[in-house]
């Protein structure tokens, strides 16, 4: 009897595909476009398996949208992090912004107390796991084209304007997205009054208000 490891495979046009084998005619197993939570924790998990693969970061530093969202500066993910039993699947369902990792302390919880937290700190701890680990990141390195041809990806990449350079191209066998949303989805016209800073609120009681 075979034992199969699905953690090897992926589906890809609607079938599992197995990308485990490291084909020396791709320049790497794996590439993942974006450095979020989801990109960041799928090249962990791949480096731990002694994978090819790189991440892509078209920003300077990983998890670039918590620098700046929510504009609120306040996360709704749980750190509810002093519960009375000690079980680390328990604590795990109450922590709603750590990473899996073999470091017990890469946790969230140990970066704030606020039970809904600042995305700055989520930023920090984020920036923190991928050195803590040295990810395979190429940070201000935008993919620009993938294209996939007799089942080889090929994925374009340019530099930031400020870094200056040329377009260059690497094969490989699996492509992750991992962008999150990539542009607000807003109508361009939008009745009533934007206020980005609600200091008076009298104005709303007994008003029809909708928030976006």
């Amino acid at each position: 009897m075979v034992e199969v490891d699905y953690r090897d495979y992926m589906l890809v046009d609607g079938q599992n595909v197995h990308c485990m084998n490291s084909n020396l005619d791709y320049d790497y197993d794996y590439v993942i476009v974006g450095a979020g939570p989801a990109g960041l924790q799928m090249a962990y998990f791949l480096q731990q398996s002694s994978r090819r693969y790189v991440v892509y970061e078209a920003a300077e530093k990983a998890a670039s949208f918590f620098s700046q969202h929510p504009r609120h500066n306040k996360l709704i993910s749980l750190n509810k992090k002093h519960n009375l039993f000690t079980e680390d699947e328990f604590n795990l369902r109450h922590d709603w912004n750590s990473l899996l990792s073999d470091d017990r302390q890469m946790r969230f919880t140990e970066y704030s107390d606020d039970l809904y937290p600042k995305p700055s700190d989520l930023h920090r701890y984020l920036n923190d796991f991928a050195e803590r680990f040295q990810l395979n990141i190429k940070y201000n390195t935008r993919v620009t084209t993938i294209s996939k041809t007799d089942g080889e990806f090929t994925v374009t990449t340019s530099p930031q304007k400020q870094d200056g350079g040329e377009s260059t191209s690497c094969t490989a066998r699996c492509v992750l997205m991992a962008t999150g949303a990539v542009e607000e989805n807003l109508p361009e016209s939008i009745p009533g009054e934007l206020e980005e800073d609600l200091i008076d609120r009298s104005w709303l009681k007994n008003n029809v208000i909708s928030f976006i």
